[in-house]
């Protein structure tokens, strides 16, 4: 989806003279990434980038939204838990602060 499917709309965008594209990466992508979908979303980037359309690409770090229903799901009454050795720091933001901030 995020490959072929962004760059069919990328595609159409252009063929109807869209006045403003806004692409939702994700924070870290890059060509060289571990994991295929940051891969696949700096993919989508470049595809952008390379377009003729005025365009603004946000890189979020992880949802909290997502990661409160995963940690919720398994832990449903009870303190978050914390994998690992809890040393290392993890940015969320929340789903609705960057729908506002693309929305200005």
């Amino acid at each position: 989806m995020d490959g072929e499917g962004t760059a069919n709309l990328v595609a159409v965008a252009s063929a109807e003279a869209a006045t403003k594209f806004v692409l939702l990466s994700i924070s870290g992508a890059r060509a060289d990434h571990p994991l295929s979908l940051f891969r696949a979303k700096f993919a989508a980037e470049q595809r952008l980038r390379a377009s003729n359309l005025d365009w603004t690409i946000a890189r979020p770090t992880a949802y909290m939204e997502t990661w409160a229903r995963i940690v919720g799901a398994k832990l449903p009454h009870g303190p978050a838990l914390v994998f690992g050795q809890g040393a290392n720091p993890i940015n969320f933001v929340s789903v609705g602060d960057v729908a506002a901030i693309v929305a200005r």
